[in-house]
C-alpha cells in the first residue's frame, strides 16, 4: 500500500462522513417541521366524522364507467 492509496482512502472516508454528517443536520433541523405535520395530519383523522356504516349485502348503486358511457356512440366510429 503506498502513500496514494492512504491518502484516497482517506479523503473518500472523510468526504463520506461529511457527507453523512451533513444529511444527519439538516434531518434534525426538520425535525420540528415534520412532528407538526404528523400531528396535524392525526388532528385532522381524528376530526374527521366517521362515514355512514355501510351494509355489505346491500346492493351498491352502479355508476358509468366513464364520460363515454353518457353518450351515445357516433355512427362511423370505431369504440
Amino acid at each position: 500500500m503506498n502513500w496514494d492509496d492512504i491518502n484516497l482512502s482517506l479523503l473518500g472516508f472523510f468526504g463520506a462522513a461529511g457527507l453523512g454528517l451533513t444529511l444527519l443536520i439538516q434531518l434534525l433541523k426538520q425535525l420540528p417541521e415534520l412532528i407538526a405535520a404528523i400531528r396535524k395530519t392525526v388532528d385532522a383523522v381524528r376530526r374527521r366524522e366517521p362515514a355512514e356504516p355501510r351494509d355489505p349485502a346491500a346492493p351498491q348503486p352502479e355508476e358509468p364507467a366513464g364520460p363515454e358511457a353518457d353518450e351515445p356512440a357516433e355512427p362511423g366510429s370505431h369504440e
